[in-house]
């Protein structure tokens, strides 16, 4: 990248990969001194009966990524927390809040899978590639 980004948007998934990802935006934006945008995502409840559960689900999210975020705020990085109820796929979750935050820069973790994984799941990764209105940065995890 020729420039440094002032606002780095990840999503915020606690795996390897998802870390590894959270890991490269702090360090992106403590060289730049931007800020880091944490995304979160829970999925829309499909019934009635899951309903009643999904608020209590992005309350708890959103304290979880707010934890996350003070860990990085006592190392001087400034944190944002975006966890939008009306996202439908992490993917939706990640282009809104670039959007939102008017991101320079978007940072993913990838990890590899099969192609049968990938016709059915899907890749939210992908999505993002396509999506995206501003750069964006695919981060692996270490393999182990």
């Amino acid at each position: 990248m020729t420039q440094q980004a002032k606002t780095v948007v990840v999503g915020a998934l606690l795996t390897p990969a998802g870390r590894a990802a959270i890991d490269e935006a702090t360090e992106l934006v403590r060289e730049a001194g931007g800020r880091v945008v944490l995304v979160g995502h829970v999925a829309r409840p499909r019934g009635e009966d899951e309903a009643g559960h999904y608020l209590n689900d992005l309350r708890k999210r959103e304290e979880e990524l707010e934890r996350l975020a003070e860990e990085f705020r006592a190392r001087d990085v400034t944190v944002a927390v975006s966890v939008p109820a009306a996202a439908g796929t992490p993917a939706d979750a990640v282009l809104g809040a670039a959007a939102e935050y008017e991101a320079d820069l978007i940072v993913v973790g990838i990890r590899r899978r099969s192609r049968v994984g990938k016709l059915i799941l899907g890749s939210n990764s992908q999505d993002i590639l396509l999506g995206a209105e501003c750069s964006v940065l695919a981060v692996k995890a270490d393999e182990e």
